[in-house]
């Protein structure tokens, strides 16, 4: 009995000793994070760079540098490498990845801002090599946006950023929960080596500021791939808000933007349709043909004569309103009622015999909400600002999309 009872004390002690010296190499061998460059405020371009200064807490012998960070899902990664002390490209790591967007969030999932479907983890290392404290490295990552800006109320992306390190020579094999806690052995309780909730604010384009009426809207058709704008040699891009736009483009951006449950489109849609007036039809390209095809099969557009479309032609307010009410008259569920005859809509009713009885529903369903009709907008034969359109737009898209799909 009391050699039992020795033999657990002395288990005890040296579990204790274990846990102690495990303590120690966590926190003395992890990476301190010192700087972390996330520009915000600025306006985006096909490429994001986000540079980190990082340096080993101590000497360490044959261990690999590791790196996770949390980023919105839109984006894709195009590039991790390291330069200073050591160079190379950083390895992604399914294993690390996995576990950080599977038992660090379940764990520490309270200490992020945003715990969303719109954040993904990537995760990876450096070559396995010797580290001693002088070795001061700059990690630049390098994302594809994809031109994606916006979250839903445009508080802007916040980035997380978690460092540790490795022992082990395949980082896959990795399975057991010590060595899986040394990829945060950064993240100590002093939180060296962990920067959560790093605030990025970008905007898709160089013209389209806050306070303007229609940014909000604007940030978000541009977000979905709605409209695009005129790009510049830096990849940045402008959108001429107050400019006008051809009965073309809108026919493009009606289609992309509000008719998402049909199938693709096909190179050879325009067969059949009447209008004369498009010019040849570029096999490589579906604009215009393509989608002035599609707008006049699901009977969005009707043409300015049987057949003709003007596709050059400025687009005017009551014909931009005209055909998305066409639109979502389609594809809201169920189908939308019509205003109470005692409305009036501030255009009034009966301007013209096709686009008054459009404006009439479209300004009692919201279509027209946010849109000053009585004052800049008071004229339906006006051309269309590309501001105005984009409020028109996703005022539809508010209407026929479920909400969560929205986020």
């Amino acid at each position: 009995m009391r050699d039992t009872r020795f033999r657990r004390s002395v288990s005890k002690i040296l579990t204790a000793l274990l846990l102690l010296a495990v303590l120690t190499l966590v926190v003395g061998c992890s990476v301190r994070l010192n700087v972390v460059n996330a520009p915000t405020g600025v306006d985006v371009k096909s490429t994001y760079a986000v540079t980190i200064e990082l340096e080993p807490r101590m000497n360490a012998t044959a261990v690999r540098g590791v790196l996770a960070f949390r980023y919105p899902g839109h984006w894709e990664v195009a590039s991790v490498s390291y330069a200073g002390a050591k160079n190379g490209t950083a390895t992604f790591s399914p294993n690390i990845a996995s576990y950080f967007g599977h038992e660090w969030e379940a764990a520490h999932g309270s200490r992020l801002e945003s715990v969303t479907w719109q954040y993904v983890w990537w995760a990876g290392y450096t070559t396995l090599e010797d580290w001693v404290t002088d070795d001061h490295l700059t990690v630049t990552i390098v994302f594809n946006t994809r031109y994606k800006t916006a979250t839903w109320d445009l508080s802007g992306y916040l980035l997380d950023f978690i460092t540790g390190y490795t022992q082990a020579v395949d980082v896959e094999t990795v399975t057991d929960a010590f060595s899986r806690t040394l990829w945060e052995s950064g993240g100590a309780e002093d939180a060296l080596g962990q920067r959560l909730n790093v605030p990025v604010q970008l905007f898709a384009f160089t013209d389209v500021r806050p306070p303007y009426r229609y940014h909000y809207a604007t940030e978000q058709v541009a977000h979905r791939g709605i409209v695009d704008g005129y790009h510049h040699a830096d990849t940045t891009r402008e959108f001429r808000p107050d400019a006008s736009l051809w009965r073309a483009q809108f026919c493009k951006m009606v289609v992309k933007g509000l008719t998402i449950p049909l199938p693709p489109i096909t190179e050879d849609e325009d067969a059949g349709i009447p209008f004369t007036d498009l010019g040849p039809d570029d096999p490589y390209d579906l604009y215009p043909h393509e989608y002035v095809a599609r707008a006049w099969a699901l009977g969005i557009t009707n043409g300015t004569t049987p057949s003709t479309f003007s596709p050059w032609k400025e687009l005017t307010r009551c014909q931009a309103v005209t055909m998305v009410v066409r639109a979502v008259s389609i594809y809201w569920e169920p189908a939308p009622a019509d205003p109470p005859p005692e409305f009036v809509s501030t255009w009034g009713n009966d301007f013209d015999p096709v686009h008054g009885p459009a404006a009439w529903r479209a300004e009692h369903w919201g279509l027209l909400d946010n849109i000053p009709l009585a004052d800049e907008a008071a004229d339906p034969w006006a051309p269309i600002p590309r501001g105005e359109m984009a409020q028109l737009l996703w005022n539809a898209l508010v209407m026929i999309t479920p909400p969560h799909y929205l986020h």
